[in-house]
């Protein structure tokens, strides 16, 4: 039987989407403020990279938040293909 591919962002995909080093993306992770899809090969979600978006820039996530969301998740869908 076929397993489903998780969707998630790859750490380099998180890196751009919140603009920050590979470290701090570890970081957020290891602190439960980023949660994961999977582990092997590390997927965030991609709800939780738009929260801490939202978290850190309330007035930009406010104002585009349908825009954001999509993108993200759009990432997210394509995070294993390339």
């Amino acid at each position: 039987m076929n397993t489903p591919i998780p969707r998630g962002l790859t750490i380099d995909t998180t890196m751009l989407w919140l603009n920050c080093s590979r470290s701090y993306v570890y970081r957020l992770i290891r602190e439960n403020k980023l949660e994961l899809v999977c582990r092997t090969p590390v997927l965030i979600d991609p709800t939780s990279v738009i929260a801490k978006i939202g978290s850190t820039f309330p007035k930009v996530a406010a104002a585009s938040k349908s825009l954001l969301d999509y993108q993200v998740k759009q990432d997210s869908q394509h995070a294993l293909e390339a």
